[in-house]
C-alpha cells in the first residue's frame, strides 16, 4: 500500500517503530482485511456468475 507513496511511507515506518504491541496489532488486522474482503466477495461472484443452485435461505 505504502510503497506507491514515498512521505508515506517514511512516516509511516516512524509511526511503526514507536508503536505498541496492541497498536501493531490493529495496524495488522487492518492491513489484512482488504485483502480478505476482496478474497470473500470474489469467491461469492465467482460462484454467482457460475450459476450454482443456492441452498434456501442464502
Amino acid at each position: 500500500m505504502s510503497r506507491h507513496l514515498p512521505l508515506t511511507r517514511g512516516v509511516l515506518a516512524e509511526h511503526i517503530a514507536q508503536a505498541t504491541p496492541a497498536q501493531l496489532d490493529f495496524i495488522e488486522s487492518w492491513f489484512g482485511a482488504g485483502p480478505a474482503s476482496r478474497g470473500q466477495s470474489k469467491r461469492a461472484r465467482l460462484l454467482k456468475a457460475a450459476g450454482f443452485p443456492q441452498r434456501e435461505g442464502s
